[in-house]
């Protein structure tokens, strides 16, 4: 099954600069959690954006969908990929499949009936961003799980949902 594992502050950004505008040791055990043994898929620049001691992500298949044909993987543990269908073709049938940005790739994820879930982490925080995550059309997807806001050592406030497909 395909999911989309995605964090965003109160006012849908995702992104500043290149860069998560937050760092939530919480969230990134769970992102750590969910994703291991399975398979991630991500645009060129996501990876990228990746420190270098993490790329690609240990114990997953990475996959980078990129429009470059000039863009060589630097792992052999990284697959590229030139288009949605693409990477589709490659995880078919795999039970652990997630896809973790950017906002080019969230749309691709968000426009595909074979996604069925949505892993969201909600900053309870307004930021300063220039990517943003596309409004998720509540007519399509309805809410299976949430917690309330909670704080833990060194994060923010966060709420956690997970979201199906109808």
């Amino acid at each position: 099954m395909i999911s989309i594992v995605v964090a965003t502050s109160l006012n849908w950004v995702i992104g500043h600069q290149g860069k998560t505008p937050w760092r939530l040791p919480s969230d990134i055990k769970r992102f750590k959690e969910l994703t291991t043994g399975g398979t991630v898929i991500m645009g060129r620049k996501t990876y990228e954006s990746l420190p270098p001691r993490f790329r690609p992500l240990p114990d997953r298949l990475n996959i980078v969908l990129t429009r470059s044909t000039l863009w060589q993987p630097d792992n052999d543990e990284v697959v590229a990929c030139a288009s949605w269908d693409e990477a589709k073709h490659l995880v078919d049938g795999d039970e652990k499949v997630f896809v973790m940005g950017g906002v080019e790739i969230y749309a691709l994820a968000l426009a595909d009936p074979e996604v069925k879930k949505i892993h969201l982490t909600v900053v309870m925080v307004e930021c300063q961003g220039d990517t943003f995550l596309l409004p998720i059309d509540r007519r399509l997807w309805s809410l299976e799980y949430s917690e309330p806001p909670q704080k833990s050592a060194g994060d923010e406030y966060l709420s956690r949902y997970e979201v199906r497909y109808r």
